[in-house]
């Protein structure tokens, strides 16, 4: 299964920059959710919009995700809604045992 689920932004940072850090602390992955423990490796983005700076932490999956599905861009925090919206599922909800009988 193919799709791009990217979104277009009009908006333009003035500055964009990826690491892959191991936590020293527990972080918590803007996309799905889960806590990056520490000692994990995690895609840590750091920029300024308008002037003001902000990080955004993101476990590897979601990463890896974000990379293979959406290389043109998504809302960050947005990824799990695009996703569903592009392929029918959402990656981070666990299956029900009653799902798997189906």
């Amino acid at each position: 299964m193919m799709c791009d689920c990217s979104i277009e932004s009009g908006d333009e940072c003035q500055f964009y920059q990826v690491t892959h850090p191991k936590a020293r602390k527990l972080h918590r992955c803007v996309e799905c959710g889960e806590i990056i423990q520490s000692g994990q490796k995690y895609e840590r983005m750091v920029m300024i919009w308008d002037g003001i700076w902000d990080h955004f932490n993101t476990c590897l999956v979601c990463a890896q995700i974000r990379n293979d599905y959406c290389p043109h861009g998504v809302e960050i925090g947005g990824l799990r809604e695009q996703i569903a919206d592009c392929m029918g599922f959402d990656y981070a909800r666990p299956i029900d045992d009653e799902d798997e009988d189906e």
